[in-house]
């Protein structure tokens, strides 16, 4: 069986790609908290952070559904 290997640039890719992902997901979240007046990060507000960072958007410019797609 061949081994299936990965180039540092494609993995550097990646992890971009994850970053960024959960930069938008921690900043719709924190703009929640402030909306709120709460100060307390809670998993109610991550899930609603991750769904407006994944929602798909209109345009295509800030959808994050074709990562999503298999």
């Amino acid at each position: 069986m061949p081994v299936r290997t990965i180039s540092m640039r494609a993995m550097q890719v990646m992890v971009d790609l994850v970053m960024d992902l959960l930069d938008r997901i921690a900043t719709e979240a924190a703009s929640i908290l402030e909306l709120e007046g709460k100060d307390t990060l809670t998993l109610s507000e991550v899930k609603t952070g991750a769904r407006l960072a994944l929602r798909d958007g209109k345009d295509g410019e800030h959808s994050c559904h074709h990562y999503l797609e298999i």
